[in-house]
C-alpha cells in the first residue's frame, strides 16, 4: 500500500479548505496524510529513494518547513514517549554509538500508556525476533512540534509531537524491563536527550 500517502494527500488538496489561521491548505493536507498514513511515508523515506516522487517530495518538505518555523511551540518542557520495534542491527548501533536518529519523521506522545501499546503492536509478526522492542523517553527536547489538533489516531489519547528527519538524540540511560501482561520478551527503556546544535 505504498501509494496510500500520495492518494490521501491529493484527495485533501482537491477538497475545499477554509484556513484556521494555523495551517495552509498544503500544510493541512500534508499533516493529515502523514497522520493517517505515516507508515507509508516513513517507509518511503527510510528507503532513501532518489529522486523523490513529486507528491512525496511536496509532503515531506511541507512538513519539514512547518516544523522548522514552529519548532518548540507547546512541545518543550514535557517528557515524550515513543514505543517501537527497531531492527536488531539498528538497536545495536544505537547502544554502541550512544546516539539515536531516524531518517524519517519521528512521532511521539506525551502518554506513556500509548507508547507501551505501540511497543507490543504486531509483535506476533516477528517470530524470529529480528527486531528489538524499545520504549523511548525523551526528557529534553526543543525542536518538536505539537500537532495534537490534527491527530486522528483512534484510541490514542496522548498528544502527538513530531520531529524532523535527522534529529539527533543522545542516549542517557538504558534499562531492561518487561511490560506486565503484555509480552514475555525483554523491552529496552532508553532515555534520550535531544542534541542541540550551536
Amino acid at each position: 500500500m505504498e501509494q496510500a500517502f500520495i492518494w490521501f494527500f491529493r484527495q485533501i488538496m482537491e477538497e475545499e479548505y477554509v484556513s484556521d489561521g494555523k495551517y495552509s491548505h498544503l500544510e493541512y493536507a500534508a499533516f493529515k496524510a502523514f497522520i493517517l498514513h505515516s507508515n507509508d511515508l516513513c517507509a518511503y523515506m527510510r528507503n532513501q529513494r532518489n529522486p523523490l516522487e513529486d507528491a512525496y517530495e511536496t509532503g515531506i518538505f511541507t512538513i519539514c518547513d512547518f516544523i522548522n518555523k514552529n519548532k518548540g511551540v507547546k512541545a518543550s518542557g514535557k517528557i515524550l514517549y515513543r514505543g517501537t520495534r527497531l531492527p536488531n542491527s539498528i538497536f545495536e548501533h544505537v547502544i554502541q554509538s550512544g546516539y539515536y536518529s531516524d531518517c524519517a519523521f519521528l512521532s511521539t506522545s506525551d502518554s506513556l500508556d500509548d507508547a507501551k501499546r505501540f511497543v507490543v503492536m504486531d509483535q506476533h509478526e516477528d517470530p524470529q525476533e529480528t527486531h528489538t522492542m524499545v520504549l523511548f523517553s525523551i526528557v529534553s527536547h526543543c525542536t518538536g512540534v505539537d500537532i495534537s489538533d490534527l491527530s486522528l489516531i483512534h484510541g490514542i489519547d496522548g498528544k502527538e509531537t513530531i520531529f524532523n528527519p535527522g534529529t539527533v538524540f543522545k542516549v542517557m540511560e538504558v534499562k531492561q524491563t518487561f511490560l506486565p501482561n503484555e509480552t514475555a520478551r525483554i523491552v529496552y527503556e532508553i532515555t534520550l536527550e535531544e542534541e542541540v546544535k550551536n
